[in-house]
Formats: structure tokens, C-alpha cells, sequence
């Protein structure tokens, strides 16, 4: 839980004129430090945050104080704070009677849990912020990509790609951010679907709006979406170049988190090109950041893939335990398919150690994840199990 300012609320002739003061020259800072430059000084505006938001009449400055420490928080990846000064900042707009910053802020948040893979509590953040808009009668296309990219994490594409087309029918033509944001969603959507050269030319879109931005972070974006469709095209070293310059400009930016998740995309590159040690470099480089980060589906995908990149090089027992810690974070989200895929992948581990009793155990509880799912991936999913573990119960009777 955020840590809320402790200050109780005052009237406004009793605000010291030191705190009004602290107030203007932190807003004067923040206004003039380009976001992914604010380290230095982001711990005094912190602190000014929280002595200045119990004030009623300083809501307005530390309003446009607030704006601009979220937006240097995630120039840099510090996505733990982020969710905090959300949170923060949605108690204090509420508070103060300020229903449209609060319902922004919902829809930021709402971002973040889908991160986090906490769609539940995306699906009520979202849904508070997008009626404030739609009671007011005006749309909003930011709200608009939120429900899309919430659609999309659902795998509802249908009203994924509803929701953008209504953003990209309101928003001006200038409103490069926003729009590099819908070709995004759409780029998403089309790979999800197999549209693997229609989600290409998307996230070119995306590219080339995001480059009018002048933007680092946002080109760096940009470039992993790229490359993430060119994987499976099998366009390899387009991917890795691309790639390598996302992780430049993350390093140049100053964000470890967005940094690390490109790596881990390049791992993923070269796990498909099977170059083991050079996929597990790359993962070794992610996982710390990533362990220290709230994205833990991402860090659990990560663990499996490093697991398969161990078990190509041969190693057995780095494989294991890769496998394991991603098998523990799937549990805790809830999620059974890659539980029970990730399973299936430590059973064929064990199996090479000659564990048979173990790998048994493992693959009756990937067919245990996926006695409730009858979607037609899990089908191929559940038959390969089946083989796996007949293959195990064979290997046990001949010991």
C-alpha cells in the first residue's frame, strides 16, 4: 500500500509561506528537467509532494507537480513508485472533488496492473475511468487505447480493434504519441491474430510516428515492436539490430526496466536462432532488474525461456530451476496454460537427469492445470503431455 501524505487537511490562510515557496521552486525544476534527467532532484519533489497535497488550496500546483513526477518516474522505469504516486494522486483527487484527474490517473493505473498481469483489478480501474468520460460526453482517446490494449490483453481482438478505430477516428492528425500508441494496439492485434506482415506495417506506423515525437524512449518502443514481429517471420538479424538499439536508448534514457525487457526480447531472438550462450547472457543481464520490478509475467516467461536456453546448451540443472521459478510465478497469477506448459518443459528436464518419479509427478499436474481448459491450443498442449509422460512411465519400468 502507497504511504499517504500524514499531514492532516488545513485551511489555507495556515499554509507556511516556506511550503509555498518549496511548492513553486519544485514545479519551476520539474517544468524545465527534461523526464528522463529528474533523478537528481527527484527526492526533494517527493518530499515536497507530500507535505504539500494535505492543502487544500495548493491542490492545483501539486496537481501539475504530480503530472510531472509521474511522467519522469516512468521516463526512467521506476514503475514501483509510479503505482504508489497513482494511488496517491486518485486518493487526493477524490478527496478533493476533482473527478477527472482522478479518472486519468485510474486509466494509468489501470496499465499498470495489466503489466503486473492483475487483469481483475485493470478491468475496475479502467471501467471507473473511462464512465467519468463517458458521463461528461465527451471521448477520450487515451481511455479509448487503454480499452484496447485491456482488450487485447483478454485476447477479445474484435473489441480491441473497435476501440482503436474509435481513438483513430477523434484524434488529430498531430497527435503523433497518441496515435503511434493506436498503430500499436493494431500491430498487436494483427500478430495475435497471424497477421504477421499487416502487424509489420503497423508497428512501422508506430515507428515512424513515434520518431515525429522526438523521443528517445518512445523510438526505442517503437524499435521493440518491430522486432518483436520480425521474430516470427524469422528475420533474425533485423530483430537483434533493432533490438540492440532499443537497449541502447533505454541505457541512454535511463530506464533499466524497459532496458531489461529488451533484452529479454533479444534472448528471445537468440534462443530461436539456438544460440544458447548467447541467449542466456542476455536473460542473466534481464532477470535481475526484472526480479526487482512488479512485472512478474514478464519475469515468468523470461525464467522459461532461460530454462529452454540451459536446456539446449545441456544444462540440465540451471533448466530445472528456471523452470521452477517460472512455474511458481504463473501459480501465483492464476495463469494454468503457462503453468502447464511450463510443466510439461521441466518434465522433459527431469527426464534428462533420469528423475522419472519426479517428471511423473510434474506432468500429471500439467494435465491437472488444463482439466478446466478446452480451448484448441491447450488440446495439442494436453496430447503432447500425454506422450511426455507415457514416455517417463516407460523410461521408469526399464530402470
Amino acid at each position: 500500500m502507497p504511504t499517504s501524505p500524514t499531514h492532516p487537511p488545513v485551511p489555507s490562510e495556515s499554509v507556511p509561506i516556506t511550503l509555498q515557496r518549496f511548492l513553486d521552486s519544485a514545479l519551476v525544476q520539474a517544468r524545465r528537467t527534461p523526464p528522463q534527467q529528474a533523478h537528481h532532484d527527484m527526492g526533494q519533489w517527493l518530499k515536497t509532494l507530500r507535505h504539500t497535497l494535505p492543502y487544500p488550496t495548493l491542490w492545483e500546483p501539486s496537481r501539475e507537480l504530480l503530472r510531472l513526477v509521474l511522467k519522469s518516474l516512468n521516463a526512467t522505469g521506476r514503475i514501483a513508485d509510479v503505482i504508489e504516486w497513482l494511488e496517491i494522486g486518485i486518493e487526493q483527487s477524490q478527496s478533493r472533488h476533482d473527478p477527472e484527474t482522478a479518472a486519468t490517473l485510474q486509466l494509468q493505473l489501470g496499465r499498470e496492473r495489466i503489466h503486473q498481469g492483475d487483469n481483475p483489478a485493470a478491468a475496475v480501474l479502467l471501467r471507473e475511468g473511462v464512465a467519468y468520460f463517458e458521463s461528461t460526453n465527451r471521448v477520450y482517446p487515451p481511455a479509448l487505447n487503454a480499452l484496447a490494449y485491456f482488450s487485447i490483453n483478454t485476447a477479445q481482438w474484435a473489441e480491441a480493434e473497435a476501440w482503436v478505430k474509435r481513438a483513430l477516428a477523434v484524434l488529430p492528425e498531430n497527435e503523433w504519441a497518441e496515435r503511434a500508441q493506436s498503430y500499436r494496439n493494431l500491430g498487436i492485434i494483427a500478430q495475435r491474430k497471424g497477421n504477421l506482415e499487416q502487424a509489420l506495417d503497423y508497428f512501422q506506423e508506430s515507428l515512424r510516428l513515434w520518431q515525429l515525437e522526438e523521443n528517445p524512449r518512445f523510438v526505442a518502443f517503437g524499435l521493440v515492436n518491430l522486432a518483436t514481429a520480425m521474430r516470427p517471420l524469422r528475420r533474425y538479424k533485423e530483430a537483434e539490430s533493432h533490438y540492440l538499439q532499443a537497449i541502447t536508448l533505454f541505457e541512454a534514457v535511463g530506464d533499466p526496466l524497459h532496458r531489461a525487457l529488451a533484452q529479454n526480447n533479444l534472448g528471445n531472438v537468440y534462443l530461436k536462432w539456438e544460440q544458447w550462450d548467447a541467449a542466456i547472457e542476455q536473460y542473466h543481464a534481464a532477470e535481475q532488474i526484472l526480479a526487482q520490478s512488479l512485472y512478474r509475467v514478464p519475469l515468468a516467461l523470461l525464467y522459461n525461456n532461460w530454462g529452454m536456453a540451459y536446456a539446449g546448451a545441456g544444462q540440465w540443472k540451471r533448466a530445472v530451476r528456471a523452470y521452477q521459478q517460472s512455474i511458481a510465478l504463473h501459480i501465483i497469477h492464476g495463469n494454468l496454460q503457462m503453468c502447464a506448459n511450463d510443466r510439461d518443459n521441466l518434465g522433459l528436464a527431469l527426464m534428462e537427469l533420469e528423475r522419472y518419479d519426479e517428471a511423473i509427478e510434474t506432468f500429471h499436474a500439467a494435465l491437472e492445470d488444463l482439466q478446466s481448459k478446452d480451448i484448441p491450443a491447450t488440446v495439442t498442449l494436453r496430447e503432447e503431455i500425454y506422450l511426455h509422460l507415457a514416455e517417463a512411465e516407460q523410461h521408469k519400468a526399464m530402470h
